[in-house]
């Protein structure tokens, strides 16, 4: 599961790159949900990652994801509502 998470959140990146090129108007799907969901998925693969690694660096990059995530889910629902 781990080798699926640690590559979702380039996938999403680089899909939401192509369909904003492709679609540049505003748009709920893409803006709101898609872009957060990168981060979404980057905190559960650093979740996910062996505990091998330092497991403070671990912690602060999620919660630094954490934190950053929320501000950008009301940036973006500030902008559509």
């Amino acid at each position: 599961m781990y080798r699926v998470l640690r590559w979702a959140p380039l996938c999403l990146l680089i899909s939401h790159i192509a369909l904003k090129a492709l679609f540049p108007e505003r748009s709920v799907l893409l803006d709101l949900f898609l872009y957060n969901a990168i981060w979404i998925f980057a905190i559960a693969a650093i979740a996910q990652s062996p505990l091998s690694n330092d497991p403070v660096a671990l912690a602060a990059a999620s919660l630094a994801s954490t934190f950053w995530g929320f501000g950008s889910i009301l940036n973006s629902y500030g902008d559509f509502y």
